[in-house]
């Protein structure tokens, strides 16, 4: 069981990194849009 959540825990932080520098990126490409715009 203690396994099991610590897999689970680890999945669950890989996902949220993934999608917080995917959100990052997008928002710096943006900015750096607009800029050269």
């Amino acid at each position: 069981m203690q396994e099991n959540g610590k897999y689970f825990l680890c999945v669950h932080l890989a996902f949220y990194r993934s999608i917080a520098s995917y959100r990052m990126q997008s928002a710096g490409w943006n900015a750096f849009n607009r800029q050269v715009i």
